[in-house]
């Protein structure tokens, strides 16, 4: 990237479906730029020009003059047709919405193969899931990202890691959330219960697979009922608090959705309180041979 750039905004993804990321980025200066990567560590550079529509707003709203700043760059595929398109949008200009109408020689983009021999295990609450990797016709297998959604049986509700179409598997988010960068994925905190999970591979385009899917079953036997009714937690603005009936000894563990522990205590459980990030956790508590998780959403 070039040095001394101020307020950038990057995005990254394969525009020309040759298998290898490119960058768009744009920055407190009029240029936007668009670095076209060979694969090889070396990226040739690209300034974006805009021609004003047939009809439409004056000449003067498509000229690009002054520096932008405090925008955004977007590579998203608006069109449905598998190929990035781009958006910038910062003060100081016009946003623009770009068509990917690629070269003659370039072949439109095709989504990748759903992975396979998808598994799961569960083992104290926490749901283990993996899977061998997909394929795909410019992306090499491992640089595959995956998605994964589970839904309980019975329910309408399905938890993605990144917002999809089950069916299709077509991503209804691009540059929010992060994928799954392995072929594993932990997940924990659900009740017992029969469910389904679904799996997909996505490019390096931002196109996804249909989702492949499995089964697994959470036994109630697990749950503790009687602990879980002496156990009680509150979310907060930023903090969670983790109450229990008096003189209540245990172990207290609080992990982030994809199994990451980020706070752990043993002794007194009553009134343990716990500063977080805005996003979705699981609690677990142990006393004696019992053990209940719980889920607490943090604002």
């Amino acid at each position: 990237m070039p040095a001394g750039k101020q307020q950038a905004s990057i995005a990254i993804g394969d525009v020309n479906n040759d298998g290898y990321e490119d960058v768009l980025y744009m920055n407190a200066d009029p240029n936007s730029i668009f670095l076209n990567n060979y694969g090889d560590q070396t990226f040739k550079k690209y300034e974006l020009t805009y021609t004003k529509p047939t009809g439409g707003d004056s000449e003067a709203n498509y000229s690009y003059k002054g520096n932008q700043w405090g925008g955004t760059a977007c590579l998203v595929d608006y069109d449905r047709d598998g190929n990035l398109d781009a958006f910038t949008a910062a003060y100081g200009f016009t946003p623009r919405l770009m068509r990917n109408t690629l070269a003659e020689d370039v072949t439109g983009n095709q989504a990748p193969t759903a992975p396979a021999n998808l598994s799961s295990s569960v083992s104290d609450g926490v749901v283990t899931f993996s899977w061998s990797a997909g394929s795909d016709d410019t992306t090499p297998a491992e640089a595959l990202k995956y998605n994964l959604y589970v839904k309980k049986n019975g329910s309408d509700l399905a938890s993605f890691v990144l917002p999809a179409d089950s069916i299709t598997g077509r991503l209804k988010v691009n540059e929010t959330l992060a994928p799954i960068v392995s072929t594993s994925y932990k997940i924990s905190g659900l009740d017992a219960g029969n469910y389904t999970f679904g799996v997909q591979a996505i490019d390096n385009s931002k196109v996804g697979s249909t989702f492949a899917k499995g089964t697994f079953t959470i036994n109630s036997s697990s749950i503790n009922s009687e602990l879980a009714n002496k156990i009680g937690v509150v979310s907060g603005t930023g903090k969670i608090t983790i109450t229990a009936e008096a003189g209540l000894d245990g172990a207290v563990s609080v992990c982030t959705a994809s199994g990451a522990t980020v706070y752990s205590k043993s002794g007194k459980i009553s009134n343990s309180v716990v500063s977080l990030s805005p996003g979705f956790y699981v609690v677990k508590v142990s006393s004696g041979k019992n053990t209940v998780v719980k889920k607490a959403v943090v604002k």
